[in-house]
C-alpha cells in the first residue's frame, strides 16, 4: 500500500513535471509568436509612415522646384525689361519687347543656369 502510494505519487509528479513543461513551451511559443506579430505590425507601420513621409517630402520638393522655376522665368523677363530698348503694348494686351541680341542671349543663359540650379537645389 505504501509502495503503491509512493509509485502513484511519483507518477503524478512526473506527469505534472512533463505536462507543466509542455504547457510552458506552448505559452512560450505563444509569447514568441505574439512578439513576432507585434514586431511585424510595427515594421509595417514604420514602412507605411516612411512611405508617407517620402511622398510628402517629394510633394514639398516639387512645390519648391516649381517656385524655383517660376523665379528663373521671372528673372529672365525682368532682365529683358530692364535692358530692352523699346516696348510696345499690342491691342490684345501683350507687351512686345525690343532688345539687342546679346540681351536676349544673356537673359536666356541666366534663365538656363537658374533652371539647372532648381534641379540641384530646389
Amino acid at each position: 500500500m505504501k509502495t503503491e502510494r509512493v509509485l502513484l505519487l511519483s507518477l503524478l509528479i512526473v506527469v505534472l513535471l512533463v505536462g507543466g513543461g509542455i504547457g510552458a513551451v506552448v505559452v512560450n511559443n505563444r509569447m514568441v509568436s505574439d512578439r513576432q506579430a507585434r514586431a511585424a505590425a510595427q515594421k509595417a507601420a514604420d514602412a507605411k509612415k516612411a512611405k508617407e513621409d517620402a511622398e510628402g517630402l517629394e510633394y514639398v520638393r516639387s512645390l519648391a522646384r516649381s517656385a524655383c522655376l517660376q523665379r528663373a522665368e521671372d528673372a529672365y523677363w525682368t532682365y529683358v525689361k530692364l535692358n530692352a530698348t523699346n516696348s510696345k503694348q499690342q491691342a490684345d494686351g501683350t507687351i512686345v519687347y525690343t532688345a539687342f541680341q546679346d540681351v536676349w542671349d544673356n537673359a536666356e543663359r541666366q534663365r538656363q543656369s537658374a533652371k539647372s540650379d532648381c534641379y540641384v537645389n530646389p
